[in-house]
């Protein structure tokens, strides 16, 4: 699935492939199954990614990003 500025997303879950460590990290983002995040911008040249999850901005790498399982929610 291709990432797009300006629409929120759902996180389903995480690849099979994903290590525990990098799902570990990803949740203590706020990026843990059943939460919803914005992406608000990303870098000129494509990495990182600025997400609005919980009311706080974070950045991402689009490898991480690309590792979960997401359901877009809400296209601008």
């Amino acid at each position: 699935m291709a990432i797009k500025v300006h629409t929120s997303y759902k996180v389903k879950g995480f690849r099979a492939a994903l290590s525990l460590h990098a799902q570990q990290h990803l949740m203590s983002m706020g990026l843990a199954p059943g939460r919803h995040f914005t992406v608000m911008q990303k870098a000129p040249l494509g990495d990182p990614y600025i997400l609005h999850v919980q009311g706080t901005r974070i950045s991402v790498r689009k490898s991480l990003l690309e590792d979960l399982i997401l359901e877009a929610i809400d296209e601008r």
